[in-house]
């Protein structure tokens, strides 16, 4: 259980920024997903995976919506760049953690199933 930490952050993130703007259903669906994650069957990884692809499309979206706002007041942009940047690899990164040999056998997947 401990190997998802990194999808739970990630999506508890996503969580935090969906509420910033007020949208309570992405915010429920983003805390679905942690939920769904924990559930034991074959196709959750995939499910889980391409969500947290989705996710990371999210950050780098709003990475350039911000930049974009910053750069025409002509404001320091670069720091919010990083920040958002760093959110979308970690966010994309986080789908790596269901290649560990042991979340795959959790999920009951096979070598030939990747």
């Amino acid at each position: 259980m401990f190997r998802l930490i990194p999808v739970w952050l990630s999506f508890l993130a996503l969580a935090a920024h969906f509420l910033r703007h007020g949208n309570l259903l992405l915010v429920a669906g983003a805390l679905g997903l942690i939920l769904v994650s924990v559930v034991r069957r074959p196709w959750v990884p995939s499910a889980v995976q391409v969500a947290l692809l989705l996710s990371s499309g999210v950050w780098i979206y709003t990475l350039f919506g911000l930049v974009g706002r910053f750069r025409a007041v002509g404001q320091p942009w670069e720091r919010t760049a990083w920040i958002l940047g760093g959110v979308a690899a970690f966010t994309l990164a986080s789908g790596l953690v269901f290649r560990v040999p042991a979340l795959r056998q959790r999920y009951g997947r096979t070598d030939r199933e990747s």
